[in-house]
């Protein structure tokens, strides 16, 4: 599912994604950043679609 949003982002031409999750959710945290996200703020993860 994330290599589809990732996919479609990339087709729509989007300049990045946000997504946002809670500190307990340990393996969406490992997941965003396994697949290149980068904490911005407190639970905000995003990533380049280029």
């Amino acid at each position: 599912m994330m290599n589809k949003l990732l996919e479609v982002g990339n087709e729509k031409e989007l300049s990045g994604i946000l997504l946002f999750t809670e500190d307990h959710r340990s393996p969406a945290i490992n997941l965003y950043s396994d697949l290149g996200f980068k904490v911005k703020e407190s639970r905000i993860y995003t990533r380049k679609t280029k």
